[in-house]
């Protein structure tokens, strides 16, 4: 339920701001793979990566 919530989060903020994967990637400083991982509800990103995108997407 969770990684479904942050998943979908994720992908609308990203696709809100017309950013790729690899765009929000290279913005956030982390992988592709963990990108996608997330975006796909397969991720288990780190307590800094949240960190970092609450932010700078989430709440600019």
């Amino acid at each position: 339920m969770v990684k479904k919530l942050l998943g979908d989060a994720v992908r609308e903020e990203r696709l809100r701001r017309n950013l790729s994967q690899n765009s929000l990637a290279e913005q956030a400083k982390i992988s592709l793979r963990t990108v996608s991982d997330i975006e796909n509800y397969i991720g288990n990103p780190q307590l800094e990566t949240l960190y970092a995108w609450q932010l700078t997407y989430i709440f600019p």
